[in-house]
């Protein structure tokens, strides 16, 4: 018997959010850091983003013959903050931000045949660079750190204080770190954009729950035998996000050089 996935974590993805405290203009320190809007202090201290996922989410395991579970509705949110400190230095194993959180709604693994209910779990998520830019306002690879969520089949539900009813599918996914591309935005359109395409590096990690909430052991398995503890999984998809307040493409986010 063929066995598919039905998993999620994030997606993704992200949202660009820096980390460290305000600081003091300063000279040119060989690494760029967040601007908005062309500025690099101002609004200044922390900013709220929030944004929604461009198209579908999915999401497929390393098994042999893997189908998709997939999401079309995404929300997230997070914080970034512009600093001129070494804080704020773009550069890599610097801690740019954080996924604060995230939701997902409307997702199915047809070939399942089930609707899937997803909670994030273990927020937030930092943020954290993978490669040093050395072009201002280039595409930022990042890794999104502890991606998880905990999703069940939507119907049927357990019935409370009946033990013989359970999640017929249920499965928590984990990951030491989601790979990503924060992309900058432009006046315009949205002000950033966060890819995310981990094919063939299967980062989350797949534990399978007995109905009830309970892991279960390595080999045992869930949602009919499909999916089994032990299984990994990618996941594609990319998320816009905009400063809040305002409208998409007032305060476009990149990176500069200090002067």
């Amino acid at each position: 018997m063929k066995r598919k996935v039905l998993t999620t974590a994030a997606a993704a993805a992200a949202a660009l959010v820096m980390v460290g405290a305000p600081a003091a203009f300063a000279t040119s320190d060989g690494y760029t850091h967040v601007t908005i809007d062309g500025s690099l202090t101002s609004p200044g201290g922390w900013v709220g983003l929030s944004g929604t996922n461009d198209g579908t989410l999915n999401f497929e395991t390393d098994f042999s013959t893997p189908v998709p579970m997939s999401c079309t509705v995404a929300d997230v949110s997070g914080r970034i903050l512009q600093d001129t400190s070494a804080s704020g230095q773009v550069k890599a194993g610097n801690t740019i931000g954080y996924i604060d959180s995230l939701t997902f709604d409307n997702c199915d693994a047809t070939d399942l045949h089930y609707d899937v209910k997803v909670t994030e779990l273990n927020g937030p998520w930092p943020i954290v660079v993978k490669t040093t830019p050395t072009v201002a306002g280039s595409n930022v690879a990042v890794t999104i750190q502890g991606v998880s969520a905990y999703m069940h089949s939507d119907l049927p539900a357990p019935t409370p204080g009946n033990p013989a009813t359970k999640w017929p599918c249920e499965l928590i996914a984990t990951s030491t770190g989601v790979d990503a591309t924060v992309i900058p935005g432009v006046v315009g359109g949205h002000d950033g954009r966060i890819e995310i395409d981990t094919t063939g590096n299967y980062p989350l990690a797949l534990q399978a729950a007995d109905g009830w909430g309970t892991k279960t052991p390595t080999g045992s398995g869930t949602c009919g035998g499909q999916v089994y503890t032990g299984d990994n999984a990618d996941m594609t998809g990319d998320f816009n996000v905009d400063v809040d307040p305002g409208n998409p493409g007032d305060n476009p986010i990149s990176h500069a050089f200090l002067p």
